[in-house]
């Protein structure tokens, strides 16, 4: 364990030779940086994020230490100060006592008693850490016990306290464990799963990992590694599954981290993973890897193309995709309940997509697609089939896209688009992209609609907001160019001389006098 520490000295002669003379390595101590005042030294603390030791100076201009040991006192009650002075007066030593000095050692310091000095303060950090974590640790096994095996004793500030605290947490368990259990004693079978238990957590703390395990079942220990500065990403959580792992271990590892409030779920999804350890070619389970072990690719493709169909109202190519997803789905052999699921989620996506883009909310639709399907009744892709189609018409139904001009409501919400966005560094391809349709097919809409191509209209759109701000606004016609989207701008003052007839500069001229 390292302790970070802040030199204070007006002397920086002083503040060298301490930081440089002395072995801190040997103390577990870093010399984290110096400071020439009180208030330097304020910065430094803020700037590092706390510090953990802090050798100061009494007489120091802005500043002095003592005034520096009342502000640590207040504002970072666990950092550590010692003050090393040239005033042997007993009036500074009672106030830095009472401010919490650890202690006043007159210059010129003894080194050999500085090192006393540092070995009973560290020493006594030291304890009050591991207390801390005790404490902490003890408050994490008990909500992760409150959550996971849903215990109904008082839950208490402290655990409430740690609802948001991240955790990630993977599962072990010993191969052959009936094999190795059955002849066992029970003081014999406590004895193999503390020493199974303590492994898990030494090989976790060698590699600078706090943690806490309980355990869940006979043969299954929950592990539950606290977030460090969210450090710890899932490829660190596979190397240690694989450093820890043996013949002897399984893992079922988690995607990622955790709230602690939704430990139970995922704890449930763990155990769920278990049942793909004979398809695996290792002995570890990785959430994220089950679909790519047990599952083929997503229709993501099949999806999309019937989507913009039914934007577009296309519906020879609503039959014609709606055939393709079905067809993938019986070709890859998607289990009923996985064609429902995926089903709904298109129907979903539909669903609000029109609702964004009509900005219209339709009446409630009772789909078939819900979670009241039954599948054992409707348990083949020709009937699943057949009730998506109706799905979709009654979507078709209630969004009224028989009865609309397709092509119109498209381009009047792509221009709704532009005329909010025209000031920013927007492109066909965006607006193409909202709407949901290819932009070679915007481009041929949006001019039979407005008779302009899209740059035109866009600078067209600059040019009248440009106008307004010229004969409103005292701001230089550079200014107004920013503002109006164009960063050139001699490019602004072509663009608008060709849609006004004449430059910025002599419209302006022409509005005021034409006012005056």
């Amino acid at each position: 364990m390292t302790y970070k520490m802040l030199i204070v000295d007006d002397e920086p002669i002083i503040c060298r030779g301490l930081a440089s003379t002395i072995p801190w390595k040997d103390y577990n101590i870093e010399v984290i940086d110096i400071a020439h005042d009180g208030d330097d030294a304020v910065n430094k603390i803020k700037k590092h994020d706390g510090i953990d030791l802090v050798i100061t100076d009494v007489r120091m201009p802005n500043k002095d230490g003592l005034q520096l040991a009342s502000h640590i006192y207040e504002n970072y009650p666990e950092t550590k100060v010692i003050i090393i002075s040239g005033y042997d007066d007993f009036k500074y030593a009672q106030q830095a006592i009472h401010l919490g000095v650890k202690d006043y050692l007159l210059k010129p310091v003894d080194i050999n008693e500085l090192l006393k000095v540092i070995e009973k303060v560290t020493e006594e950090m030291k304890e009050s850490r591991l207390e801390l974590q005790l404490f902490r640790q003890s408050n994490l096994i008990n909500a992760i016990y409150h959550r996971v095996l849903d215990y109904s004793g008082e839950v208490t500030e402290e655990l409430l306290a740690l609802e948001d605290e991240r955790i990630y947490p993977f599962l072990s368990l010993k191969k052959n464990y009936l094999a190795k259990t059955r002849c066992m004693k029970e003081e014999d079978l406590k004895a193999f799963k503390l020493e199974w238990k303590n492994s898990v957590e030494d090989f976790l703390e060698s590699q600078q990992l706090t943690s806490v395990s309980i355990f869940i079942s006979e043969n299954i220990l929950l592990t539950c590694i606290r977030e460090q500065e969210g450090k710890l990403l899932k490829r660190d959580l596979v190397s240690i599954a694989n450093d820890t792992a043996s013949d002897q271990w399984l893992f079922v590892c988690n995607e990622t981290g955790v709230m602690l409030k939704d430990i139970n779920q995922i704890t449930k999804q763990l155990i769920e993973n278990i049942k793909y350890f004979p398809i695996s070619k290792r002995m570890m389970v990785i959430g994220s890897e089950v679909e790519q072990q047990n599952r083929i690719v997503y229709p993501i493709q099949i999806e999309n193309d019937l989507i913009q169909a039914i934007m577009q109202f296309d519906q020879k190519k609503i039959s014609k995709h709606t055939n393709e997803l079905f067809d993938y789905f019986q070709s890859e052999r998607f289990l009923i309940e996985e064609t429902v699921s995926i089903s709904n989620q298109i129907i979903v996506k539909i669903v609000n997509r029109l609702k964004a883009l009509l900005q219209k909310e339709p009446n409630p639709i009772h789909f078939l697609f819900d979670k009241s399907l039954d599948v054992l009744l409707c348990n083949s892709y020709y009937l699943l089939q057949e009730l998506f189609e109706q799905d979709i018409e009654k979507i078709v139904s209630e969004f009224e896209l028989k009865d609309i001009d397709n092509k119109d409501w498209l381009m009047n919400r792509a221009i709704d688009y532009i005329n909010s966005y025209y000031k920013s560094e927007i492109k066909a391809q965006e607006v193409a992209d909202v709407i949901n349709i290819s932009p070679n097919y915007f481009s041929s809409l949006f001019k039979q609609k407005t008779g302009k191509n899209f740059n035109e209209y866009v600078n067209y759109m600059r040019v009248e907001e440009a106008k307004q701000l010229l004969v409103e606004t005292p701001f230089k016609v550079s200014e107004i160019s920013e503002q109006v989207g164009f960063h050139e701008y001699k490019y602004f003052v072509e663009v608008f001389k060709k849609f006004s007839g004449m430059t910025p500069t002599k419209y302006r001229k022409f509005i005021t006098i034409e006012k005056g």
